[in-house]
């Protein structure tokens, strides 16, 4: 998925739009990583594919860091459950904590 293109007036339109989606989204993943290993596989499944879905996303509505934070949180989230080590938790939590920075603005 490419940019958004069109004046700053639209895209900021459709951010404001996109905006509770993304929060949401980031929701998601805070969730699993503050459940630590007491995450469900269906935490663990949404949490994944919301940081998939951040990926592309973000950078389409002019939030390119937030695409890249969630593209590293979608690494540290591996492809099966429980698979974090305590740095790669500790490290996502920090990721979380600025991604609900970026998609709050």
């Amino acid at each position: 998925m490419g940019v958004v293109s069109g004046t700053p007036e639209l895209i900021a339109r459709l951010w404001a739009r996109f905006q509770p989606l993304a929060v949401q989204r980031v929701g998601a993943v805070g969730e699993y990583v503050r459940a630590g290993t007491e995450g469900s596989d269906a935490m663990y499944e949404a949490a994944r594919q919301a940081a998939h879905d951040l990926v592309g996303s973000l950078g389409s509505y002019g939030h390119p860091e937030g695409s890249v934070l969630a593209a590293r949180l979608e690494e540290l989230l591996g492809d099966r459950p429980g698979a974090m080590s305590a740095a790669a938790r500790s490290e996502a939590q920090t990721l979380v904590a600025s991604l609900e920075q970026e998609v709050g603005r």
